[in-house]
């Protein structure tokens, strides 16, 4: 993966890093281990699956925008309809 702070934070140790064209041609010829190229995906997918669902990402999103106008998670929205009335 691209050495950034976006892929490092998502996949951590489960990935081998490059920054330039000659650390693609090392990662390419140097000798990695298929068990530990399974255990790096096993994990990357357990991430998937666990933590960059859409669920969770909409929930995060959802507590984002209720703290950014002032509301706790537990508050409910007034309905649209309420205020009309």
């Amino acid at each position: 993966a691209h050495d950034n702070i976006f892929n490092k934070d998502i996949l951590g140790n489960d990935a081998d890093y490059f920054t330039t064209h000659h650390d693609i041609t090392h990662l390419i010829h140097e000798h990695v281990s298929s068990t530990i190229n399974e255990q790096r995906k096993q994990e990357n997918l357990r991430k998937v699956r666990e933590v960059y669902n859409w669920d969770n990402i909409a929930n995060a999103y959802e507590k984002l925008m209720l703290r950014a106008i002032g509301l706790k998670e537990n508050e409910v929205l007034p309905s649209p309809a309420r205020q009309i009335a």
